[in-house]
């Protein structure tokens, strides 16, 4: 019972850090690109939208991310078992 609740904990722990990476990316690039229109343009467009659009790629990407390299990690530990 130990090894599954480690197991689940390593995944979990995983996907958690990779979405948190990919959350906070996607937000930087957002506020810099609206820092850029702001300096050429003269007016901020940083909104709502723009923080629900990141936490949405960021989930997406970090689970995808997370689970193949959990993925991997574990069939590189079974095959160093054999």
């Amino acid at each position: 019972m130990n090894s599954l609740r480690a197991f689940l904990k390593v995944l979990i722990l995983s996907v958690f850090l990779w979405s948190m990476l990919f959350i906070s990316l996607a937000c930087a690039a957002s506020f810099v690109v609206a820092f850029l229109f702001y300096w050429k343009r003269g007016y901020f467009l940083f909104g709502m939208d723009d923080i629900i659009y990141s936490l949405k790629a960021g989930v997406a990407a970090g689970v995808a991310a997370g689970l193949g390299i959990w993925g991997a990690s574990k069939m590189r530990e079974i095959d160093n078992r054999e």
